[in-house]
């Protein structure tokens, strides 16, 4: 069974990868077309490739920073399930 800790990275990695995969098509088709392109063209798809650079960088150093969040969420939402699981079974208990 996948715990909530799983899910929400999974999800995140889906949504960042997906947003990644469409970025690098439209990337790689124009760059196959750039050797025709005007000097102003080239220009603009430089400054394109500097950002395209700094979103993989931080895709990358989020990922990574994210990674502790995750498991301190974890851990938190499996103590209170815990707790509120052990009440139960306590209430249980006295209504017999």
């Amino acid at each position: 069974m996948m715990g909530i800790k799983d899910y929400l990275e999974e999800e995140l990695d889906e949504k960042i990868e997906d947003r990644i995969d469409v970025l690098r098509t439209q990337r790689d088709e124009l760059n196959v077309q750039m050797h025709l392109a005007s000097m102003e063209l080239r220009d603009e798809w430089d400054k394109l490739e500097h950002k395209w650079a700094h979103y993989s960088d931080r895709v990358r150093e989020l990922k990574t920073a994210l990674e502790p969040t995750m498991e301190d969420v974890h851990c938190s939402l499996a103590m209170l399930g815990d707790e509120l699981s052990e009440g139960y079974r306590k209430i249980k208990k006295a209504l017999r």
